[in-house]
Parts: structure tokens; sequence; C-alpha cells
């Protein structure tokens, strides 16, 4: 991807970011009168877990972002990348529990809860190879970590879409797997196109 793209893309990804994590973080204040929907599910679900995903999936989401400006090996970088990692363990659990208890039952709870899964993975994965120095590896993972982030903005771009050409049901049927798939995808891609045209390093670099 040519620098002048790869800035614009990451300018939008932070401003979708940061907008979305700010409706996160006021989920409670949006939707303090609402009497239907999701966000009365919400409020009689363990709100210790609900706090987890919205705030820890906020953290995440804006962290995600912002560590793309940040250069890689700098203090500020290892520390927001500590940073998403909490952020990403803690929304993480939450957003599995969540899953336990998403509309029209295992249909999308099944696709939230491996979303879930495939995002603690990812970041596990990257961090682990973050801490053994082995940064190529850690690039692929991370990158993977934050397609799945971004589904919190994919889903929300979606779902209206979906929900017009075909109800809201069965648009929320396909977002709960297109969401996430879509973006692992579009990494996966992106990762080939890449080591197709960029000789990989080989063994350890300095983080």
């Amino acid at each position: 991807m040519r620098a002048p793209l790869q800035t614009s893309f990451k300018s939008l990804f932070l401003l979708l970011a940061l907008l979305i994590s700010l409706y996160a973080l006021g989920y409670d204040w949006i939707y303090a009168n609402a009497t239907q929907g999701i966000a009365v599910k919400f409020k009689s679900l363990n709100r210790f877990f609900v706090y987890c995903h919205l705030i820890g999936g906020a953290l995440a989401l804006s962290l995600g972002a912002i560590q793309l400006f940040s250069k890689q090996g700098s203090r500020w970088h290892r520390r927001l990348g500590i940073g998403y990692c909490l952020a990403v363990l803690i929304g993480g659990l939450g957003g599995g529990y969540l899953s336990f208890f998403a509309d029209l039952g295992p249909s999308t709870g099944v696709g939230f809860f491996i979303l879930a899964l495939l995002w603690l993975y990812t970041t596990f994965m990257a961090y682990s190879f973050a801490r053994a120095r082995q940064i190529v590896q850690h690039r692929r993972w991370i990158i993977r970590s934050l397609a799945i982030t971004a589904a919190a903005i994919s889903l929300r771009i979606e779902l209206p879409i979906f929900a017009m050409l075909w109800g809201f049901e069965t648009g929320y049927l396909i977002v709960a797997w297109s969401a996430w798939i879509g973006n692992l995808a579009l990494a996966e891609i992106y990762l080939y196109l890449s080591s197709r045209t960029l000789p990989l390093s080989k063994g350890n670099a300095p983080l």
C-alpha cells in the first residue's frame, strides 16, 4: 500500500475508531431511557461483563488505531501495545459472555463467540511474538487482531445496509459473521500480497 493511501486509511480508521469508542463509553447515557431492544437486554445482564465489553472494546479500538501512528520499537509503541492487549483481554471476556445472550440465539451467538475467541487468540499470538522479538510474525498477527477489533466498525456499517435490504433479523444474523470474517479475509489478502512484494526478514529483530 502506497504511503499516501496508507496514511489516509489509517486516518479514516482512527476517526471511525474514536467515534465508535465514544459511542461505546457513552452507551448507558445514550440509551438511558430505552424501553426495548439490545440496550434493555444489556440492563438485565451481569453489569461487570457488560462494562468489560463496552470499556475494553472501546479502549482496544482507540488504542489500536492510535498505535498505527506510533514508531515501531519506541517506548510509546510498547506501552500502547500492552494497553491494547489488556483492553482486548477485558473486552474479549465481556464479549464472550454477551455472546450467550445474543439476539436470535445460537445462530448469532456462535458467530460472536468465535469472534471473541479469535480476538483473544490473535492478540495473544501477536503479544507472544513481540516478547520473542519475532517482529515479522508479530506484525502479521497484530494485523489479524486489529482486523477483528475493527469488527466494531464494520458491524455498524454493514448492519443498517443489510437491515434495509433484508430486514433487521436477517441483517443481524449476517453481520454476526460477516463483520469479522470479511475483515479477516481482507487482512489475509493484504498479508499475502505484502509477502509477495516485500522481502521477509529472518530471525530476530529489535523491538
